[in-house]
């Protein structure tokens, strides 16, 4: 009888140790590569305030959830191109390391070599980050990238913006990488 008991104690220690196991494995994997460390603790619960999104917030820093596709206004350089003598207007749009910039020139002149030189180099000089500039005086072009300025600046929602802008300049720059 004394030995029944034990048996039957052991068995059920054992079998309540067992139920506790979670085979499902719910929990996050917060490993050295993940980028985001926390923990699943608020996941699916109501009135809880989501604290995990980027809270660096920039109006003019636009990106998805993975921080992938960026893209920015840079009035700075813009107006550093106005101060140029052949152009009358500028529009400057900073994806990843490209700069997208649509200039009016003055007097109806054509973008020439030297000039598209210049304001390459006074975009790389006044934004470090741009590797890659690209410049055009297409009046469509000009049009389109004043729209998208201003959809940035207001904080139009980029949902479709970033994918539409890319295809614009993908057709405007065929080779743009």
């Amino acid at each position: 009888m004394k030995y029944t008991f034990l048996t039957s104690a052991l068995i059920a220690l054992f079998l309540t140790g067992c139920g506790t196991n979670d085979n499902n494995d719910d929990g996050k994997n917060v490993g050295m590569n993940n980028r985001s460390d926390q923990n699943n603790a608020f996941d699916n619960t109501l009135n809880v305030n989501d604290r995990n999104g980027d809270n660096d917030y920039n109006a003019r820093q636009l990106s998805n959830d993975d921080n992938d596709n960026k893209m920015r206004v840079a009035d700075e350089v813009a107006n550093r191109l106005e101060d140029m003598k052949d152009v009358k207007g500028a529009s400057v749009i900073i994806t990843d390391n490209n700069a997208y910039v649509a200039v009016n020139l003055t007097n109806d002149k054509n973008l020439t070599n030297d000039l598209e030189k210049k304001i390459v180099d006074q975009v790389k000089k006044h934004d470090e980050g741009a590797d890659n500039v690209y410049v055009s005086a297409n009046p469509d072009f000009v049009k389109s990238m004043k729209g998208y300025v201003n959809d940035i600046q207001n904080g139009k929602p980029i949902s479709g913006l970033f994918d539409e802008f890319g295809d614009m300049a993908q057709r405007m720059f065929p080779d743009a990488k």
